[in-house]
Protein backbone atom coordinates (compact mmCIF):
# COMPACT_ATOMS: atom_id res chain seq x y z
CA UNK A 1 0.00 0.00 0.00
CA UNK A 2 3.00 2.36 -0.11
CA UNK A 3 3.61 2.57 3.61
CA UNK A 4 5.90 2.18 5.30
CA UNK A 5 8.92 2.77 3.08
CA UNK A 6 12.18 1.03 3.99
CA UNK A 7 15.46 2.90 4.44
CA UNK A 8 17.21 3.95 1.18
CA UNK A 9 19.81 1.55 -0.23
CA UNK A 10 23.14 2.82 -1.51
CA UNK A 11 24.12 1.90 -5.09
CA UNK A 12 27.93 2.05 -5.38
CA UNK A 13 29.11 4.54 -8.00
CA UNK A 14 32.39 5.42 -9.68
CA UNK A 15 33.19 9.01 -10.61
CA UNK A 16 32.17 12.19 -8.93
CA UNK A 17 28.41 11.67 -9.07
CA UNK A 18 25.70 9.55 -10.65
CA UNK A 19 23.35 11.44 -12.98
CA UNK A 20 19.83 10.58 -14.11
CA UNK A 21 19.36 7.09 -12.68
CA UNK A 22 16.74 4.83 -14.25
CA UNK A 23 15.42 1.50 -12.99
CA UNK A 24 14.02 -1.71 -14.49
CA UNK A 25 12.80 -4.86 -12.75
CA UNK A 26 12.90 -8.31 -14.34
CA UNK A 27 9.60 -10.18 -14.14
CA UNK A 28 9.59 -12.78 -16.91
CA UNK A 29 12.65 -15.02 -17.28
CA UNK A 30 14.73 -16.98 -14.79
CA UNK A 31 17.88 -15.03 -15.75
CA UNK A 32 16.34 -11.68 -14.78
CA UNK A 33 13.27 -12.54 -12.69
CA UNK A 34 13.32 -10.40 -9.58
CA UNK A 35 16.52 -8.58 -10.53
CA UNK A 36 16.54 -4.81 -10.14
CA UNK A 37 18.75 -2.87 -12.56
CA UNK A 38 19.84 0.74 -12.02
CA UNK A 39 21.55 2.62 -14.86
CA UNK A 40 23.14 6.06 -14.67
CA UNK A 41 25.75 8.37 -16.16
CA UNK A 42 28.91 8.54 -14.03
CA UNK A 43 30.77 11.84 -14.27
CA UNK A 44 34.46 11.45 -13.49
CA UNK A 45 37.53 10.82 -15.65
CA UNK A 46 35.17 9.21 -18.18
CA UNK A 47 31.56 10.23 -18.71
CA UNK A 48 30.39 6.64 -18.74
CA UNK A 49 27.24 4.57 -18.62
CA UNK A 50 27.07 2.17 -15.70
CA UNK A 51 24.65 -0.48 -14.49
CA UNK A 52 24.32 -2.05 -11.04
CA UNK A 53 22.00 -4.92 -10.21
CA UNK A 54 20.32 -6.33 -7.17
CA UNK A 55 19.37 -9.99 -6.90
CA UNK A 56 17.96 -9.74 -3.38
CA UNK A 57 14.99 -7.44 -3.85
CA UNK A 58 17.00 -4.24 -3.57
CA UNK A 59 18.66 -4.93 -0.22
CA UNK A 60 22.12 -4.72 -1.84
CA UNK A 61 23.53 -3.80 -5.26
CA UNK A 62 26.52 -5.09 -7.20
CA UNK A 63 29.56 -3.03 -8.00
CA UNK A 64 28.52 -1.12 -11.16
CA UNK A 65 29.70 -2.31 -14.56
CA UNK A 66 30.71 0.24 -17.21
CA UNK A 67 28.91 -0.69 -20.44
CA UNK A 68 29.84 2.31 -22.61
CA UNK A 69 32.98 2.62 -24.72
CA UNK A 70 35.92 3.80 -22.56
CA UNK A 71 37.15 7.37 -23.11
CA UNK A 72 33.90 8.48 -24.76
CA UNK A 73 31.21 10.86 -23.53
CA UNK A 74 27.87 9.19 -22.82
CA UNK A 75 24.60 10.35 -21.27
CA UNK A 76 21.00 9.39 -20.57
CA UNK A 77 20.85 5.59 -20.17
CA UNK A 78 17.55 3.75 -19.82
CA UNK A 79 17.11 0.00 -19.12
CA UNK A 80 14.22 -2.19 -20.22
CA UNK A 81 13.47 -5.92 -19.92
CA UNK A 82 12.35 -7.99 -22.92
CA UNK A 83 9.81 -10.83 -22.92
CA UNK A 84 12.52 -13.50 -22.52
CA UNK A 85 14.31 -11.77 -19.66
CA UNK A 86 16.84 -9.97 -21.84
CA UNK A 87 18.07 -6.62 -20.51
CA UNK A 88 18.50 -3.80 -23.05
CA UNK A 89 20.12 -0.47 -22.22
CA UNK A 90 20.02 2.51 -24.59
CA UNK A 91 21.95 5.81 -24.23
CA UNK A 92 23.43 8.69 -26.22
CA UNK A 93 27.15 8.68 -27.09
CA UNK A 94 28.76 11.83 -28.43
CA UNK A 95 31.30 11.40 -31.25
CA UNK A 96 34.52 9.70 -30.22
CA UNK A 97 35.86 6.18 -29.77
CA UNK A 98 33.31 3.70 -31.03
CA UNK A 99 32.11 5.78 -33.96
CA UNK A 100 29.82 8.69 -34.72
CA UNK A 101 27.52 10.31 -32.22
CA UNK A 102 24.08 8.87 -31.66
CA UNK A 103 22.10 6.18 -29.89
CA UNK A 104 23.93 3.11 -28.55
CA UNK A 105 22.35 -0.11 -27.28
CA UNK A 106 23.72 -3.10 -25.42
CA UNK A 107 22.00 -6.32 -24.35
CA UNK A 108 22.45 -8.88 -21.59
CA UNK A 109 20.99 -12.37 -21.87
CA UNK A 110 22.26 -13.60 -18.48
CA UNK A 111 20.61 -11.30 -15.98
CA UNK A 112 23.11 -8.46 -16.27
CA UNK A 113 26.29 -10.48 -15.73
CA UNK A 114 27.67 -9.84 -19.22
CA UNK A 115 26.77 -7.46 -22.04
CA UNK A 116 27.20 -7.39 -25.81
CA UNK A 117 29.50 -4.70 -27.21
CA UNK A 118 27.49 -1.49 -27.75
CA UNK A 119 25.93 -1.19 -31.21
CA UNK A 120 24.85 1.94 -33.05
CA UNK A 121 21.05 2.01 -33.14
CA UNK A 122 21.07 5.42 -34.87
CA UNK A 123 23.92 7.70 -35.91
CA UNK A 124 22.80 11.27 -35.28
CA UNK A 125 23.84 14.83 -34.42
CA UNK A 126 22.70 15.96 -30.98
CA UNK A 127 20.12 18.74 -30.75
CA UNK A 128 20.56 21.94 -28.77
CA UNK A 129 22.19 20.40 -25.68
CA UNK A 130 25.79 21.16 -26.72
CA UNK A 131 25.74 22.41 -30.30
CA UNK A 132 23.00 25.06 -30.32
CA UNK A 133 19.55 25.68 -28.96
CA UNK A 134 16.10 25.13 -30.33
CA UNK A 135 14.22 28.15 -31.68
CA UNK A 136 13.10 30.10 -28.63
CA UNK A 137 16.24 29.21 -26.66
CA UNK A 138 15.15 25.78 -25.40
CA UNK A 139 17.85 23.37 -24.24
CA UNK A 140 17.16 19.90 -25.68
CA UNK A 141 18.61 16.64 -24.38
CA UNK A 142 19.24 13.80 -26.86
CA UNK A 143 18.52 11.02 -24.35
CA UNK A 144 16.85 8.05 -26.04
CA UNK A 145 13.86 6.24 -24.59
CA UNK A 146 13.56 2.51 -25.19
CA UNK A 147 10.80 -0.06 -24.90
CA UNK A 148 10.31 -3.68 -25.93
CA UNK A 149 7.18 -5.26 -27.37
CA UNK A 150 6.15 -7.89 -24.79
CA UNK A 151 4.73 -10.17 -27.49
CA UNK A 152 7.31 -10.26 -30.29
CA UNK A 153 10.41 -8.78 -28.60
CA UNK A 154 10.85 -5.93 -31.10
CA UNK A 155 12.87 -3.04 -29.64
CA UNK A 156 11.61 0.53 -30.10
CA UNK A 157 13.65 3.69 -29.50
CA UNK A 158 12.71 7.36 -29.78
CA UNK A 159 15.27 10.14 -29.50
CA UNK A 160 15.82 13.82 -30.27
CA UNK A 161 18.44 14.77 -32.87
CA UNK A 162 19.44 17.60 -35.17
CA UNK A 163 17.97 17.09 -38.63
CA UNK A 164 20.48 19.64 -40.03
CA UNK A 165 17.73 21.90 -41.39
CA UNK A 166 15.01 24.12 -39.95
CA UNK A 167 15.22 24.25 -36.18
CA UNK A 168 17.94 22.30 -34.40
CA UNK A 169 15.97 19.27 -33.29
CA UNK A 170 13.40 16.72 -34.29
CA UNK A 171 12.08 13.47 -32.83
CA UNK A 172 13.11 10.18 -34.49
CA UNK A 173 11.97 6.58 -34.14
CA UNK A 174 13.98 3.40 -34.82
CA UNK A 175 12.97 -0.23 -34.43
CA UNK A 176 14.85 -3.52 -34.29
CA UNK A 177 13.05 -6.69 -35.31
CA UNK A 178 15.94 -8.99 -34.38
Amino acid sequence: GGTPFVQPVYVPQPGSFADKPFIAVGTSNASSKGNIYVTYTAFGLDVSINVARSTDGGLTFSVPVQISTPMSVNVGPEPVIGPNGELYIAWWQYEGPGGPGGVRVTKSMDGGLTFTPPVVAAAAVPPGFTTSTMFGGFRVNPFPRIDVNPINGQVYIVYAANARFGDSGDIFFVRSTD
